[in-house]
This record gives C-alpha cells, structure tokens and sequence, in this order.
C-alpha cells in the first residue's frame, strides 16, 4: 500500500507541477516556467541522443481525459493567450540565456519573425491595458511548442558534449 501511494503521489505531483507552473496565470513568470519544463525533461526523459529529440514522437492525449480537461482549463485560465501569445513566446532569456539564445537561432526565420511579432502586440495591448478580441485569442489546440524542441535538443546536446568531455 505504503508503495502504490508512493508511486501515485509522485505521479500526481509531477501531474500537478507541469499543469500548474506552466499554464496557470499565478505563475506565468519565465524562471517559474522554465524551471518547470527542466524538472519534466530531467523526471520523464530517457533519450539520450540529442539528435532524435526533435524527432521524438509526442503522444496525444484523448480529448475526454481527465488531464487534458485539466490542461485546459489551466491553459485558459492564463492571460498570455488573451494577449495573442503562445506557450513559447514567454520563454524570454533569463537564467538560461545561452540555451534559448541557441534555440532561437535554430528555429526558421519565419517563426521567429512570427514570435517577434506575437510579442511585440502583446506589449503594446499591455501598455494600452487592453486585451485582443476574443476571436483572436490563442487556443489550446492550436497551441504547439515551437521553441521547446530546440531547447531540449541544445540541453542535450550539451550534456552528452559534458559525458564525453568527463568519460
């Protein structure tokens, strides 16, 4: 009993920290929120390879399961959407200014002109104190990580570049 509530109450706190840091409104700062994603990569990664990162297969969850209502509700509950933003526009280069200076390098231009543009209006609707119109909000489906597989993939490449430089 003593191990099966282990086990559960891991998995629920995993559960509830990637939820909760990464699309609640209470913490949409970007060190909350990158350190987040560190913590999930660090607990449910076992790639080893920096290459296949980005082609890693991400598995979908069904659309009447508790977690995605619960991803959902979360992702709605957050104010970046109403600005136009997406998941990845609010990883800024904080703490780990190198990795996602990387990641933003690699990304096509397109995207990045894309990002830049996303921010840009999400500062000038803030200064004005204002919010896009509903129809022009982000939505949760059409909210894929642009940015967060370079991330990873510059992580990785940077800690199997440190196995090989301590083997």
């Amino acid at each position: 009993m003593k191990t099966f509530v282990g086990n559960v109450s891991r998995n629920i706190r995993l559960l509830l920290f990637t939820n909760c840091l990464i699309f609640s409104s209470v913490s949409n700062d970007p060190i909350s929120l990158w350190f987040s994603r560190r913590y999930i990569l660090r607990e449910t990664s076992n790639v080893k390879m920096a290459a296949p990162a980005r082609q890693a297969a991400k598995q979908a969850l069904d659309k009447h399961s508790l977690l995605y209502k619960f991803k959902k509700w979360c992702y709605n509950k957050s104010y970046f959407r109403e600005l136009g933003l997406r998941r990845d526009d609010i990883i800024i280069e904080g703490i780990h200014a190198p990795a996602v200076k990387e990641a933003l390098r690699r990304i096509p231009k397109q995207d990045l002109d894309a990002r830049n543009f996303r921010i840009m209006r999400a500062q000038q609707l803030s200064m004005m104190k204002t919010v896009l119109p509903k129809e022009e909000w982000t939505q949760y489906e059409e909210d894929a990580a642009y940015l967060q597989p370079y991330i990873d993939e510059v992580i990785r490449e940077w800690e199997e570049k440190k196995q090989w430089d301590t083997a």
